[in-house]
């Protein structure tokens, strides 16, 4: 898909992880069905920049720190 599709995809994974948050959780905050989610997470689907928009504010971290992790100030 690309690179940065790829690292959004990663980091959004991370932070479920590591928030104990389920795919359910997301796909229903981002208000996409549980099968999108799968897709967006496995790089079968290309993030819009909304939906990254909308699963950084769910997250509490900013669009940046989905685009590149490690950059930014955010948890």
């Amino acid at each position: 898909m690309g690179e940065l599709n790829e690292t959004v995809s990663r980091t959004v994974q991370g932070h479920l992880d590591r928030l104990g948050l389920s795919r359910s959780d997301a796909a229903q905050a981002l208000g996409v069905s549980q099968q999108t989610l799968a897709d967006l997470l496995g790089n079968h689907r290309v993030w819009r920049l909304d939906e990254v928009d909308s699963i950084a504010e769910w997250l509490e971290v900013s669009p940046k720190d989905l685009f590149f992790p490690g950059r930014g100030d955010s948890v």
